[in-house]
């Protein structure tokens, strides 16, 4: 069974609650919430169904953080987590996917004051750069610095919380 869910109350409702708190977000952390509000609701689903969460992060989102930290970052398997951009759309296409829903340029859409923000714009590195990156071809220098760069901005996203039992040698 598939099911529409409309999360737009509670994202407003969580917006106006921090405003009555005096915290005021930006657009950019009302489209997290939504993210997260989404997930929330996947796992009441799941939970109803006696079912699982599954994830869509590939290896372009992972290296990159390209994703909400417990919002679609959060999930029980992520099936397509090795796989690149190019090798996804191999894999849809082979599974008789519509083209147009692999061929159409990815975007979260979660700004509202960005609305339709292509991937490949807010990351600033298309993805045919980040396969080849993935695939250990040749990039230009410019590129690899900046996937680099989101790699290591994004690091928190790819470890577990801290807790009082971890050490770290810095």
């Amino acid at each position: 069974k598939v099911y529409t869910v409309n999360i737009k109350k509670a994202v407003d409702a969580s917006v106006e609650s921090l405003k009555d708190a005096g915290v005021i977000i930006t657009d950019f952390a009302k489209g997290n919430e939504k993210a997260r509000e989404r997930m929330k609701v996947q796992y009441s689903i799941a939970t109803m169904n006696s079912g699982i969460v599954v994830g869509t992060d590939h290896a372009a989102e992972a290296i990159t953080g390209f994703y909400t930290k417990y919002g679609d970052g959060g999930a029980d398997i992520m099936p397509l987590y090795r796989l690149n951009k190019r090798q996804g759309k191999v894999l849809l296409k082979k599974l008789g996917c519509p083209e147009h829903l692999y061929l159409k340029k990815p975007t979260a859409d979660l700004e509202e004051e960005r609305p339709a923000l292509e991937d490949e714009v807010a990351l600033g590195v298309s993805y045919d750069n980040l396969d080849d990156y993935l695939e250990g071809k040749k990039v230009p220098e410019e590129i690899a610095k900046i996937i680099e760069g989101h790699y290591l901005k994004s690091e928190h996203k790819r470890n577990m919380p801290v807790t009082v039992f971890d050490f770290y040698n810095i």
